[in-house]
């Protein structure tokens, strides 16, 4: 895990830090992403403003 990654779920774009800085508080935000990723899709249908 070096450098930072860059995930597009639709048209929602989410960027993973690396777990070299506060991997602690990355690693939270980069479970909530992978949560809203799953919602987004499911709502990517209903809701594209979003």
């Amino acid at each position: 895990m070096e450098g930072t990654r860059t995930v597009r779920a639709g048209v929602v774009e989410f960027t993973f830090y690396p777990s070299t800085r506060g991997g602690r508080g990355r690693r939270i935000k980069a479970s909530l992403v992978y949560k809203r990723n799953s919602v987004s899709k499911n709502q990517n249908q209903t809701t594209k403003t979003e």
